[in-house]
């Protein structure tokens, strides 16, 4: 089996790959099991690296904070399935023995620069898009070098591009405040089935809010769960290529992107949350008790 250690200075890039081959990984289907040596204990950290008679699907075991962990090049040495390791910082000896790949975090100079051809290439490899790379550096300078915030800027210009190709007038049309940056992560983590990422990211978007969380998210996600419901309906009669063109959106993203997974959620989830938005909105309009509370236990439900 494979063990690969990512480590360096450059968090945001450690982040990013880390939440790819997550994403990636669960998309095929994969049992991904996470750890983490300063909070799981060391029965955790075993359980994680077990295997089963049941154990069917293929495994994943992400570890992070992996000096924490006794003994880890020999439990790494033998783990009996594919192991990604995440080291902040400078490699360690225990380590060194394994397939690396170094994300170092450029000079204060060079932050903006590098921000830029990061979201470039997000845009040409993840939904194969253009974006100027001047373009790319006026979105840089609006919501700056945070890669995990860019590339969910990334993901809204692909929801309007039409033509494989960004221009101006969409930049300014999609770069969002902050307080959607944070409903574009908890809809992220839905469209992905993620009920840890859901729950890490719901917390997330409550505490930021600066009004009302609730209406603030179900503003913002009944207009992406609509747009996910007429996807997976119209892909009954027409092609990505169809759909793309007569909702205005890239057929890139129709195809490659939201298509596999709302397919993924079904359209009995899909209804489900499109209920759950009314009854939720129901409680605001009533003054009802907490009712950021009841969408997240409605949409734990729905998950389960």
């Amino acid at each position: 089996m494979t063990v690969m250690v990512m480590y360096g200075t450059d968090k945001d890039m450690l982040m990013v790959k880390e939440q790819e081959i997550k994403t990636q990984k669960r998309y095929e289907g994969c049992d991904v099991r996470e750890i983490d040596g300063k909070k799981n204990t060391v029965q955790e950290i075993r359980n994680a690296f077990d295997t089963g008679l049941f154990d069917l699907d293929p495994i994943m075991v992400f570890v992070r904070n992996p000096t924490k962990i006794k003994k880890i090049s020999e439990l790494l040495e033998s783990a009996p399935m594919d192991v990604l390791v995440i080291k902040e910082g400078d490699m360690v000896k225990s380590l060194q023995s394994f397939s690396k790949h170094q994300f170092q975090k450029p000079k204060a100079y060079m932050q903006e620069d590098d921000a830029s051809e990061f979201l470039v290439e997000e845009m040409r490899k993840h939904y194969g898009i253009t974006l100027d790379l001047r373009l790319s550096q006026a979105i840089i300078k609006r919501v700056g070098v945070d890669k995990g915030m860019l590339r969910f800027e990334g993901l809204k210009l692909a929801y309007i591009s039409t033509e494989g190709e960004i221009n101006p007038k969409e930049v300014i049309g999609v770069i969002a405040p902050l307080m959607e940056r944070g409903g574009v992560k908890v809809q992220d983590a839905i469209l992905n089935n993620d009920l840890k990422a859901f729950l890490s990211e719901s917390d997330r978007f409550e505490r930021t809010s600066k009004s009302n969380p609730t209406m603030d998210f179900l503003n913002l996600f009944y207009k992406s769960l609509s747009t996910w419901i007429e996807i997976l309906s119209r892909s009954k009669k027409q092609s990505a290529e169809e759909i793309g063109k007569e909702m205005g959106m890239s057929p890139y993203l129709v195809r490659s992107i939201l298509l596999p997974k709302v397919k993924k959620l079904g359209m009995g989830k899909l209804k489900k949350m499109m209920r759950l938005i009314y009854e939720t909105e129901s409680v605001v309009l009533t003054n009802g008790v907490d009712p950021w509370s009841k969408f997240k236990l409605g949409m734990i439900s729905i998950f389960f």
